[in-house]
């Protein structure tokens, strides 16, 4: 699947002057993430991380195939870079948290082990050691010996910064000697390989990625953990169903029990008749029953199947629909349960006359003592029965 580059319509040229233009080795890096959009996606990453954001486009251009699940941090000891990252993301329509510092100095410990996606485009081009630790833009090109002054200074972190399923993916050239890379970072713990080739004028591109040796197995459970997580969203909705189906079922049996012991027994009716006016008592409950599991489904469903979805999937492209819908979701939920109590009142008349008698001590017009009410007995004038909910 393509996904659009970013745009930078609004860098201006005398921006490119104290930041890194996007170039060949930008694109093959965007070219080699969109390669691994399954396998990014099916890792589900939850923290991204770009050290020398540069212009941005590369962390925006992730976020472009992650979408708005997963949280980006940008670092750049260049202050107009951090400053033009953040502006990239936001005219792309993403947001990304932008750091001033020198690799990560800053967020350590804060995200040692929260690390889904780390990428680098370091300053690879070998130079002499004194024209490396520039604060300008000459940090993003000047690489000193072997163009791995910089990027060695990172590997020792990369191991810590990783989550358990996380992935490390670094921009290098022939210079740079990849394969000693991968021998360096293996001893550490992370399995490396290199992904995407390219020549680019004199300089032979190519970009590695790592992964932690018992990655696969992490993601294995990092899914069925996220899958869990979204089953066990159900236990309140049911909580809610079963909460409702109880209040039901009392206040229906408290209805029929009070209208039996309002009567005299030689003034009792057939048993058909009995059964007639049981059967009628029962409408207004089965109508708020049916009000009540409506509200229910229509807050509940949608809200359900976007999470089991979310869960299930390997490249959900409508997450920002699924954000919005659970949202909806959850607002009619909490709607639909703190209307249920008035749905009751609209539909049971008896209710309405029990909630006048507790809030206003009053029901047709006599007056009463709630202190002087008894469990189904007649009132203190003894000429009006009292109807307990």
């Amino acid at each position: 699947m393509a996904f659009p580059t970013p745009s930078f319509a609004h860098l201006k040229q005398e921006d490119y002057e104290n930041v890194y233009e996007p170039a060949e080795d930008t694109f093959l890096m965007m070219d080699a993430l969109e390669k691994d959009a399954d396998f990014l996606k099916e890792r589900r990453p939850l923290l991204c991380v770009e050290v020398g954001s540069g212009s941005g486009a590369l962390i925006t251009f992730l976020a472009t195939i992650l979408g708005p699940f997963s949280h980006y941090i940008a670092t750049d000891i260049n202050p107009v870079a951090a400053k033009c990252s953040s502006q990239t993301a936001r005219y792309n329509g993403f947001t990304i948290c932008c750091v001033v510092t020198d690799l990560v100095e800053c967020l350590i410990p804060q995200i040692l082990g929260k690390v889904d996606v780390l990428i680098f485009n370091p300053p690879y081009v070998v130079t002499p050691s004194e024209e490396v630790g520039s604060h300008n833009i000459e940090a993003s090109w000047a690489g000193g010996k072997d163009g791995r002054e910089v990027m060695d200074r990172l590997f020792a972190l990369v191991d810590p910064l990783l989550s358990k399923s996380g992935c490390f993916y670094l921009v290098t050239v022939a210079e740079n000697k990849p394969d000693d890379i991968i021998k360096l970072l293996k001893a550490c713990g992370l399995l490396g390989e290199i992904v995407l080739m390219r020549k680019a004028g004199r300089e032979h591109l190519s970009i590695l990625r790592f992964v932690k040796e018992n990655g696969s197995n992490q993601i294995a459970g990092k899914f069925w953990v996220r899958s869990l997580d979204a089953h066990l969203n159900v236990i309140p909705f049911g909580a809610i169903v079963v909460l409702s189906a109880l209040l039901d079922h009392g206040l229906r049996k408290r209805s029929v029990r009070q209208a039996e012991s309002g009567c005299d027994i030689s003034l009792r009716e057939t048993r058909e008749e009995s059964r007639r006016q049981r059967l009628t008592k029962q409408v207004p409950f089965a109508k708020a029953v049916v009000l009540i599991a409506v509200l229910f489904v229509v807050s509940v469903i949608p809200y359900m199947i976007c999470v089991l979805y979310e869960a299930h999937c390997s490249d959900c492209n409508a997450q920002e629909l699924f954000l919005i819908v659970m949202r909806v979701s959850i607002a009619l939920t909490f709607i639909s349960v703190a209307a249920s109590p008035f749905v009751y009142c609209v539909c049971i008349p008896d209710l309405r006359e029990g909630f006048k008698i507790l809030f206003y001590g009053k029901l047709q017009g006599e007056n009463f003592i709630l202190n002087r009410l008894r469990r189904n007995r007649w009132s203190a004038s003894g000429s009006v029965p009292v109807i307990y909910l």
